[in-house]
């Protein structure tokens, strides 16, 4: 190969391993936590399947779903398809969601109804809709948010969902 041929590519494939490189860059740094603002996790990063060594995420918040009052199970083992355990999963049906990935990353209540495969934003939730006569709200660690799927959980989070009939005066 000629010298001239070779120059010729190197003008060629520096570029473009820069931007191959950036774009993993991006890819594989944690989401949020630092300032920048927190990410929807990806579908991929959802799909993945994940095992209890070499995690550097582990936390645990907590659901409960109320229907006018009424508790609603959150079952065990979403997100745990046979040998295939996903970043955001439960054990059990006390509504202790896990979240355990291998670097941080912000995980959104979104992306837990994604997992579990049920509607959940401002308007509905498990398929219970909004209307005039009912409202959804939510509450986190004591406080009202309108952040609903957008809700980046932390550990320890305590997060109520009320589906509830508007009361009338």
């Amino acid at each position: 190969m000629s010298k001239k041929v070779l120059i010729s590519s190197a003008i060629y494939a520096v570029p473009v391993l820069f931007v191959v490189g950036l774009i993993a860059w991006v890819a594989l740094a944690p989401q949020g936590g630092n300032g920048t603002q927190p990410s929807r996790a990806t579908e991929d990063v959802l799909a993945a399947c994940i095992n209890h060594g070499g995690i550097s995420m582990h936390i645990h918040p907590e659901l409960k779903i109320y229907f006018d009052g009424a508790a609603q199970e959150i079952p065990a083992n979403i997100g745990i398809d046979g040998a295939c355990m996903h970043p955001v999963h439960t054990h059990d049906n006390t509504g202790k969601i896990h979240l355990e990935y291998p670097v941080q990353k912000d995980f959104t209540l979104g992306d837990f109804f994604t997992t579990w495969k049920q509607s959940f934003n401002k308007d509905e939730v498990m398929g219970m809709k909004a209307d005039a006569t009912h409202r959804i709200r939510m509450v986190v660690n004591g406080q009202e948010s309108s952040e609903y799927e957008n809700f980046v959980m932390h550990d320890l989070d305590r997060i109520e969902i009320h589906y509830e009939t508007i009361p009338t005066e």
